[in-house]
């Protein structure tokens, strides 16, 4: 007989910790399937991206209207393309009479966006 199970861990220094405790409790007989990261604050990092792209696109937009010795008007069209997050590659270090270490990396949250404003 099996039996599977989820742990999530919240803060990522103590996974290694975790890990030993698993496989100590279960010595031979635990199967570690993955460790896997995740955005616990998706929704937010995603709206800071979102705000930095905005603001991005404006400055520059300012910028070209400036050049052209204009006024920067109102925005005619708007779309956003948000990146998927990918997980990293998880490494894992473990030595017999050492502490696992794991090193789940960082994750990345992507957005571009795509404004025209009209010129005053």
């Amino acid at each position: 007989a099996t039996q599977s199970f989820t742990v999530v861990i919240r803060k990522a220094e103590n996974a290694g910790t975790v890990i030993d405790a698993v496989v100590t409790a279960g010595g031979d007989a635990v199967q570690l399937n993955g460790v896997y990261p995740f955005l616990s604050n998706g929704a937010a990092a995603t709206e800071q991206a979102r705000a930095a792209a905005v603001a991005d696109a404006k400055a520059r937009a300012t910028s070209y209207a400036k050049l052209l010795g204009e006024n920067l008007g109102r925005v005619l069209y708007l779309t956003e393309v948000s990146a998927p997050v990918y997980n990293r590659p998880i490494t894992a270090m473990a030595k017999a009479e050492s502490d696992t270490q794991i090193d789940l990396g960082e994750e990345e949250v992507t957005v571009t966006v795509t404004v025209r404003w009209a010129l005053n």
